[in-house]
């Protein structure tokens, strides 16, 4: 932890130690690393004797697979929270926009606190506690607790647990390092069942999922020139097996298996908002800079952005590949 991240770190448990309201947010559509990171804090803060306010954006609703994370049941609706509070926290947030309607809340705290890992993170809030190294935010809200001086009990390390685990893909991706390996040690000892976070996680889904998988990846398409593969899939997708879109999550991990390609991409056409891209790489190019450039952000490995339509998604994946390749 370099020096300056260690005084944003000292500095954000002092705020939070002397604040009277909290409010801790993930940004919408949570994954695992910010529903973890946040739930941890909040468990954290209860230890303290504090009564923190956790949320996040609409639609106010998680994906099945993080029903076992102790909390989700403490969630507040965002509209049901108080118009300000003293320090507000968000998880995992790399810009505002992610925040939404929660943006109100955060412009008007005396103290926002930024606990993040992505390397696109736009340096916004008072308190930016950003560590571009970490294997995910859990990491660096792991670190304000220690801080706190709150011990690990079972509830804390399970979530963290489940960002760790989450944002490292099940510790296969190249951010997973030796210190990734101790940190989940370290919390397997405070008694996370590993096995059972693993099931809910990774490998539990109904039935219709695979059916679903199956449409999706004989809609494939691989580019061998460019080495990339993509595939998409739309609300009608979802209609047809009676699914949701936290169901369509998992599916870059498959695509992104295809030999032959170093890119691996999914759009997702759910609703008027735009296309969602996921973007996955194992080589030298930088999805990350891809997605910034579209309005998005993520890492070098792993990243997004939202698009206008399938077309000009695929169209920006391309050129975006091309350019790093030197192809023109």
């Amino acid at each position: 932890m370099t020096d300056e991240l260690a005084v944003a770190v000292a500095r954000s448990a002092v705020a939070l130690e002397g604040a009277e309201s909290i409010l801790l947010c993930a940004h919408v559509n949570p994954d695992g690393d910010a529903l973890g990171s946040m739930l941890a804090a909040f468990w954290a803060l209860r230890e303290l004797g504090k009564d923190p306010v956790a949320t996040f954006p609409a639609p106010f609703r998680t994906a099945d697979v993080y029903r076992f994370l102790p909390g989700l049941d403490q969630l507040t609706p965002p509209d049901r929270l108080r118009d300000s509070y003293d320090v507000v926290t968000v998880f995992d947030v790399a810009a505002p926009a992610r925040l939404h309607e929660l943006q109100h809340q955060a412009h008007r705290a005396n103290e926002l606190i930024v606990v993040d890992h992505h390397v696109s993170n736009t340096d916004f809030g008072t308190l930016p506690v950003v560590d571009p190294h970490a294997a995910a935010t859990g990491q660096v809200a792991q670190r304000i607790i220690g801080a706190l001086g709150v011990a690990l009990t079972k509830d804390i390390a399970t979530c963290l647990y489940t960002a760790l685990v989450a944002d490292t893909g099940r510790f296969l991706y190249r951010t997973t390092t030796p210190e990734v390996f101790r940190e989940a040690a370290d919390l397997a000892d405070v008694g996370v069942d590993v096995t059972e976070v693993s099931r809910h996680l990774f490998e539990e889904s109904p039935f219709a999922y695979l059916s679903l998988l199956a449409d999706v990846i004989a809609g494939a398409h691989l580019e061998e020139d460019l080495g990339l593969v993509w595939a998409s899939v739309d609300r009608d997708d979802l209609d047809r097996h009676g699914l949701t879109p936290d169901h369509a999550e998992p599916i870059i991990d498959m695509v992104r298996q295809t030999q032959e390609a170093s890119v691996a991409c999914l759009l997702k056409d759910f609703d008027s908002d735009g296309v969602r891209v996921s973007l996955r790489s194992r080589n030298d190019i930088d999805v990350a800079t891809i997605s910034i450039a579209e309005g998005g952000g993520g890492h070098r490995h792993a990243a997004g952005f939202t698009a206008p339509s399938v077309e000009a998604a695929i169209d920006a994946v391309r050129e975006g590949v091309r350019r790093q390749r030197g192809l023109g």
